[in-house]
């Protein structure tokens, strides 16, 4: 049975009918000591929704403000019993565009996975991060179990759920590990891997953008060690709605880098008992010191979750407010962001995160409605430019740029300073083009990341 939506008084409010026919918005509001919003996943999407939320607690400016119509939350009044609880399976945020030059340079490694309990921003009463698995959700209860990190099992109450749990990728391609320690031994193994093939090279397993970014990184940081990328079809990023001069300029790029490019061949990987590799193909064979496989599996990380909020890829759909479709009576509470919803059609981090801030300006917005009587429920949507495809990618000390539609595509070393900086966008003052107006770059990871507000970092062994 549909539940009625009441407000603080008791009194019946007209209920609100968004735009999907056959859905209803479904709550109940009374006057509650707290109100918990669980995030679930706390990669790109699940931090900009937990600064966002915390910015429209404090009546601060949101900090992706300018990425969305949020007109209504201006001066919006404060809640001030909220409560957030994120739930990640890392002790920390590992920035995930910055892999590829993670796992070749051991210093690089050690900067792209931040401890939680190190942005001093986030360290205040009201927001709670928990190591954990997600195990299952009850919807109907407002219940998520989980498992710690000891394997006990836990369960989080909530009012809001916001999941951002992702895309699982196979190692090297994305860290195995859950805590930091473990990851940097990792790291640096595969580091070591990758400095020692110098004498027989490195051969790069798929042609898509992790392949296209750590061929180039791997020439830029060994630039005496052979590095050739195999691509089965006959253009890079065969796979990607992007334009076809974006492809070659992909390419070109490569190429100039140093890298050598064998398109149209699925090769056949042999072990050899001195423990390089041969490399079979229809016109040539060569061998390699070590094999890095670009081509790993995407799973969505949606396991815990009940089969009728799945579609048949196993991702979760949405409307245009980031709300969860498949079941009309928890439709409302529960918000989805990043990419293990549908709608995206490139996946990338930047998106991610203006996706995140939808989400939480839309449970904001959700809350004043049920806390207080005559503020009217308006929602924001996410710009039609983000479900377009769209792109920027590092390629060695270059990058190229397209923000889809008739947008130019643009290239070069300066543009790589601009849109990644040293260290694929993590801190702000690697760009030294401050002054430069990244608008247009609306993927840029150094643009996006440091409008988090995260604060200070203070380090932690």
């Amino acid at each position: 049975m549909i539940r009625k939506l009441f407000s603080p008084s008791g009194n019946p409010v007209k209920k609100i009918n968004p735009s999907n026919a056959g859905y209803k918005l479904v709550m109940e509001t009374e006057e509650m000591k707290s109100c918990t919003v669980l995030i679930v996943g706390g990669c790109y999407a699940g931090i900009a929704a937990a600064t966002t939320l915390l910015a429209l607690k404090d009546g601060r400016p949101m900090p992706l403000a300018s990425y969305g119509n949020f007109a209504h939350l201006k001066n919006s009044p404060r809640i001030r019993n909220l409560t957030i609880t994120v739930l990640d399976e890392r002790d920390g945020f590992f920035h995930t565009i910055g892999t590829p030059l993670a796992h070749i340079d051991p210093e690089s490694a050690s900067n792209m996975w931040k401890y939680y309990a190190g942005f001093l921003q986030l360290q205040r009463p009201d927001i709670d991060f928990v190591q954990g698995s997600a195990s299952w959700l009850n919807s109907i209860l407002r219940t998520l179990t989980y498992l710690d990190i000891h394997g006990n099992k836990k369960f989080i109450k909530y009012d809001f759920l916001l999941i951002s749990t992702g895309m699982r990728r196979e190692w090297p391609v994305a860290p195995r590990c859950t805590q930091k320690s473990t990851y940097l031994e990792d790291a640096l193994t595969h580091a070591q891997i990758i400095k020692a093939a110098e004498k027989e090279g490195v051969v790069v397993i798929g042609g898509g953008a992790v392949g296209v970014e750590v061929a180039g990184k791997i020439k830029m940081q060994h630039p005496n060690t052979r590095v050739t990328l195999i691509h089965s079809r006959g253009q890079l990023l065969s796979n990607e709605p992007l334009p076809d001069e974006f492809k070659a300029q992909a390419l070109a790029l490569l190429e100039a880098e140093g890298v050598e490019v064998i398109l149209n061949e699925r090769p056949i990987i042999v072990k050899l008992p001195d423990q390089r590799q041969r490399i079979q193909m229809k016109l040539k064979q060569m061998t390699t010191s070590h094999v890095f496989w670009a081509t790993s599996r995407t799973i969505p990380s949606t396991s815990f979750i009940p089969e009728n909020f799945l579609n048949k890829n196993g991702c979760l759909s949405v409307d245009e407010q980031q709300r969860v479709l498949g079941d009309p009576l928890s439709f409302g509470r529960i918000y989805a962001a990043g990419d293990i919803t549908e709608n995206r059609s490139i996946r990338i981090g930047g998106g991610a995160m203006v996706e995140g801030s939808i989400a939480a300006a839309n449970i904001y917005s959700s809350l004043l409605s049920m806390e207080r009587l005559g503020f009217s429920l308006v929602l924001a949507k996410l710009p039609q430019v983000y479900r377009e495809p769209r792109m920027s990618l590092s390629i060695g000390r270059n990058a190229i740029c397209y923000q889809g539609g008739h947008a130019p595509i643009e290239a070069g070393p300066k543009l790589a300073e601009i849109c990644f900086g040293a260290d694929l966008g993590w801190q702000s003052e690697t760009c030294p083009y401050t002054a430069v107006n990244l608008d247009s770059f609306i993927d840029s990871p150094t643009e996006i990341l440091n409008t988090l507000d995260l604060g200070e970092y203070e380090s932690r062994s």
